[in-house]
């Protein structure tokens, strides 16, 4: 699995979170929250865990919380979310790091190309004094991040042929999120970036509009990205 391009998921939430940590001052009305995120529903990791702590949340409040899970960007783009977020409006999301650093401009750390060795050496950084520092920097954007998730290496996929080497990108039209870090990495590659929203890329890579994207294996298994991508 390629070490480029870490898109490693965020959990950010707004302070309204805070009743988890003082439940006396909830009252026995049930207080709902709104979970939004922008990967596929169903068995998507993102979606999955989102479900899972849905449950937990509902489990340990004796009901008095409950998480209502908004996938498939429903609710908007990972940046409307966050805008969102910080407005109040939405209660908690997952969002990556690609995003979150142009909230959090210290997170861009995370986008660097190759920065770590494999899933221990992230494991180590993020549950670390780092990244315990880097989530305490979410309250500068009126933010509050709760966790960095395991890392979800993200792999080039195409309709050419096999990327063994950086010499097979060369030329390449990938979409890419709107994230510079992750742009300048495949420019330097020798690629031809192109910013696409997540929910056209699938008619984008069926009609040529592109050649190839990035992505986690979950998004290339959900979104049935392999009927349109040969290669990955």
């Amino acid at each position: 699995m390629s070490k480029k391009n870490k898109f490693l998921v965020i959990i950010v939430l707004t302070m309204a979170l805070f009743i988890l940590t003082f439940p006396g001052i909830v009252t026995a009305e049930t207080l709902t929250l709104k979970f939004a995120h922008v990967c596929p529903g169903g068995d998507h990791p993102c979606n999955t865990s989102a479900m899972v702590f849905a449950n937990l949340v509902e489990q340990k409040s004796g009901g008095t919380l409950k998480v209502n899970v908004y996938p498939d960007a429903v609710l908007g783009g990972e940046r409307d979310i966050t805008e969102n977020l910080q407005m109040g409006n939405i209660d908690l999301m997952w969002n990556s790091t690609g995003v979150s650093s142009n909230f959090v401009p210290s997170v861009d750390v995370f986008n660097l190309p190759f920065i770590f060795r494999d899933e221990e050496h992230f494991i180590k950084v993020a549950e670390g004094p780092i990244g315990k520092k880097l989530l305490k920097e979410f309250d500068k954007a009126g933010l509050v991040g709760l966790a960095l998730t395991s890392p979800v290496f993200r792999v080039p996929m195409n309709n050419r042929g096999p990327i063994n080497t950086p010499d097979d990108i060369k030329g390449l039209k990938i979409r890419l999120m709107e994230v510079p870090m992750h742009i300048a990495t495949y420019k330097a590659l020798g690629a031809f970036p192109v910013a696409i929203p997540f929910s056209e890329l699938y008619s984008s890579l069926q009609m040529g509009v592109v050649d190839t994207n990035e992505n986690a294996i979950g998004t290339f298994s959900t979104a049935k990205l392999y009927e349109v991508q040969k290669y990955c």
